[in-house]
């Protein structure tokens, strides 16, 4: 139902899309890379997406912008 490839972490369960009123996708993603595996900054959209992938223990280990 989250629509996406068949091997993303959305559909997995494992991810989210996120932003915060008032704050600026950099800052929130610089927030993200502290808590959560994959940290993807999305500035043109205006959105964050984090994911905590399997296996993954190391905050900020995976990161882009796109």
């Amino acid at each position: 139902a989250v629509g996406g490839v068949w091997n993303s972490q959305h559909v997995k369960g494992t991810a989210a899309d996120i932003y915060v009123d008032g704050m600026g996708v950099r800052e929130l993603a610089n927030i993200c890379k502290q808590i959560f595996d994959g940290v993807g900054t999305y500035v043109d959209s205006g959105f964050v997406h984090v994911d905590m992938r399997e296996g993954g223990s190391v905050p900020g280990y995976f990161t882009w912008e796109g």
